[in-house]
C-alpha cells in the first residue's frame, strides 16, 4: 500500500524533517511510486550533504540520474566518492552521468576505476567498453569488449556490442561471426535472433535467415520486421504460395 505509506511519511517527515531513516524511507517509497521529482524533493543537496551515512546522497545521485539531471547526479556522486572512494558502484554510476553530459574522458576515469575496485561486475566492464566506443576509441573499445566476452562466457551481451562495432568499421565478415557467437550464448534474445536473420539475408544466405526469422516469430509473435523479412524471402524465392499463411499468422 504504497500510498498510504508516502500519506504516514509525509507526516512524519514533516515532524522530523533532519531524521535520515524517515527520509530515506520516504525517498525510496517516492521511487517505487515512480516518484522521482517527489523523491529528489526530500533528498535535497543540503540535506544530502549533512547525512554522514552517505544514505541521501546516493538516493539523491540516483534519483538525479533517472531524471536526465546528470549535472546534479555527477555533482552527487562526487561528493560520495570524496568520502567513500572505494564506492565502484558510485565510481561506475559517476561514469555513466559524465557520459550522458558527453565528458567522455571523465566517464571513462571513473569508469576505469570502477572496474579497477571490481573486475568482475559485468555492468560496469560493458559501460566502460561501450563509453570507449562512444568517446571514439574504438581499439580500445574492441579490446574491452572481447576481454569482457572472455570472463564473462555466459553472457552474450558483449559480444553482441563487439558486433555492433565490427559493423560500425566495415568489418562485416567478423561482425557475423560474433553475432552467431552471441546468438550461441542466449538463444532466447531475440533482438540478437533478427538481427541474424537480417544478416544472413546480406548475405543470402536464405535458408539460414528462414530459420533465424522463424525462430524470433516463436518468441516474439508481434515483432513485424520479422514478418516483413520473411515475406521478403518467400517473394525473392519465388514461393508466392506461402505468403497469404503468412498474412494470416501475421493477423
Amino acid at each position: 500500500a504504497l500510498a498510504d505509506a508516502a500519506t504516514h511519511l509525509d507526516q512524519a517527515h514533516r515532524l522530523r524533517p533532519d531524521d535520515v531513516t524517515i527520509a530515506c524511507n520516504r525517498i525510496a517509497v517516492a521511487i517505487d511510486l515512480k516518484d522521482h521529482e517527489g523523491a529528489l524533493e526530500v533528498a535535497t543537496l543540503a540535506r544530502a550533504q549533512a547525512d554522514p551515512s552517505l544514505r541521501i546522497a546516493r538516493y539523491r545521485a540516483f534519483v538525479a540520474q533517472e531524471l536526465g539531471r546528470f549535472d546534479e547526479a555527477a555533482e552527487t556522486y562526487d561528493f560520495v566518492l570524496a568520502r567513500a572512494p572505494d564506492d565502484f558502484e558510485s565510481w561506475n554510476n559517476l561514469g555513466n552521468a559524465r557520459s550522458a553530459l558527453g565528458d567522455f574522458d571523465g566517464a571513462i576515469a571513473a569508469l576505469e576505476r570502477a572496474v579497477a575496485l571490481d573486475r568482475q561486475a559485468a555492468p560496469t566492464r560493458l559501460n566502460h567498453a561501450l563509453t570507449l566506443r562512444s568517446a571514439g576509441r574504438a581499439e580500445a573499445a574492441e579490446a574491452a569488449l572481447r576481454d569482457a566476452a572472455r570472463d564473462f562466457p555466459a553472457d552474450a551481451r558483449p559480444l553482441h556490442e563487439l558486433y555492433v562495432l565490427l559493423k560500425e568499421l566495415g568489418r562485416h565478415a567478423e561482425a557475423l561471426e560474433t553475432l552467431e557467437a552471441a546468438a550461441a550464448r542466449d538463444g532466447n534474445d531475440m533482438v540478437v535472433q533478427l538481427k541474424l536473420a537480417i544478416e544472413y539475408g546480406l548475405v543470402m544466405d536464405a535458408d539460414k535467415a528462414e530459420i533465424a526469422y522463424r525462430r524470433v516469430l516463436a518468441g516474439r509473435p508481434q515483432e513485424h520486421l520479422a514478418y516483413l523479412g520473411l515475406a521478403i524471402h518467400y517473394e525473392h524465392a519465388n514461393r508466392e504460395d506461402e505468403l497469404a499463411p503468412l498474412v494470416e499468422l501475421a493477423t
